[in-house]
């Protein structure tokens, strides 16, 4: 999958990979919350260890680190309408 690429190898322009990885955290969160397997998937693939390396990161901004998050609890939800 792509968005899990995206996560482990991002070069170039710091400001730029941060936008780049908060898309690809919201769009990962997006696919954990409506995707029936997603989660599962997901769990498969290491995206919540890759996540939190997002989350620890002291360079990280403040919009990625927004999206890191909310992505991991859309991974850990069961039921995100409720």
């Amino acid at each position: 999958m792509k968005l899990i690429d995206i996560l482990c190898q991002v070069v170039g322009d710091k400001a730029n990979n941060d936008t780049l990885l908060a898309v690809a955290c919201y769009d990962l969160g997006e696919f954990a919350r409506f995707f029936p397997t997603g989660k599962i998937y997901l769990e498969n693939q290491n995206v919540k260890a890759k996540i939190a390396e997002l989350m620890a990161q002291k360079e990280s901004s403040a919009e990625l680190k927004k999206e890191a998050i909310t992505c991991y609890q859309k991974m850990l939800m069961n039921s995100w309408s409720s």
